[in-house]
This record gives C-alpha cells, sequence and structure tokens, in this order.
C-alpha cells in the first residue's frame, strides 16, 4: 500500500475524505480534525485518527474501515495536522537503514506514528528478531532527532 510515498500517503486520505463514514463522522463531528496517522509494516496497515475535542472522541479511518474509539490520547498529543504534513517520502527507509546499520539484525514489524508534539514528526518502533526494540524520532526531513534501544519485555 504505502511504499514510502507521501502522494500515496495525501491521495489516500483524500479518498477516506470523499467516503459516506467520513462525511457522516465530520457531520455529527464538527470540530473533529486531524491528529495522527498511523502505518504497520509488514501488514501495511494505514489509519488517519481525527479528534474530536467536544466529544472526546477519534473516528479511525482506513481504506477498508472506519470505527469510533473514545479518547485515548493524553492532552499533549491533541494537536492537528494538517495535510501539508503527511510527508512519509521514504522517512521510514531512512530510518529502517539507520537501524539495520547500526544494530545488524532483521526487522519483524515496523509502528509508524505521524503526530504532532509541538511541530510535525514520524515516530518509528522497530521490532527486531534478536528481540531487541528500537525507537527513532525523525522531522519531516528526515533529520533523526532520536534513536534509542528501548525495552518492552524483561525476563529477569
Amino acid at each position: 500500500m504505502v511504499k514510502g510515498d507521501s502522494m500515496e500517503i495525501k491521495e489516500i486520505y483524500n479518498k477516506i475524505k470523499q467516503s459516506d463514514n467520513f462525511k457522516e463522522f465530520k457531520e455529527k463531528h464538527p470540530k473533529a480534525f486531524l491528529n495522527y496517522v498511523f502505518y504497520v509494516e509488514p501488514d501495511a496497515t494505514l489509519e488517519f485518527g481525527l479528534y474530536d475535542p467536544n466529544s472526546k472522541q477519534i473516528g479511525v479511518f482506513s481504506e477498508e474501515n472506519y470505527r469510533i474509539e473514545d479518547n485515548a490520547l493524553s492532552d499533549k498529543h491533541k494537536e492537528e495536522l494538517n495535510e501539508g504534513e503527511l510527508i512519509f517520502n521514504n522517512l521510514l527507509e531512512k530510518a529502517s537503514k539507520t537501524v539495520k546499520e547500526k544494530y545488524n539484525a532483521e526487522f519483524i514489524k515496523k509502528i509508524c506514528l505521524l503526530s504532532k508534539h509541538d511541530k510535525a514528526e514520524w515516530r518509528f518502533t522497530f521490532l527486531l528478531k534478536n528481540m531487541k526494540t528500537i525507537f527513532v524520532i525523525s522531522d519531516l526531513k528526515g533529520n533523526i532527532k532520536k534513536e534509542e534501544e528501548i525495552k518492552l519485555f524483561s525476563f529477569t
């Protein structure tokens, strides 16, 4: 589905905006705004979350599905993304290359979140076959702002 192309993400979002589910959601939640983009590989899951500050609900849209969730966002994650920030241009590929070179391991899963924390940024979590989990933050230009190994499990 997404091959690192920002245009494709924008096209998918525009297609979703034309759907009856999206229009119905916006009619019921006129203050809702684009809050995040979530992408997972190898599943090729791409979701867009629209947060409504009035109802505290999130409309989650993909090409195939639509659902409403009760607010699971912390206050610092309730900023609006604009469509100009739907930038993906090879950022996953760039972050993946950095992780692969440093940790010399194959990927099990790549989890990507575009959201705003003062400014829009991609947050990548890489699950590696060597049982390491790596967290990377990249700005929209591809500059790695943070890269660290995180512990998901502790067996001791």
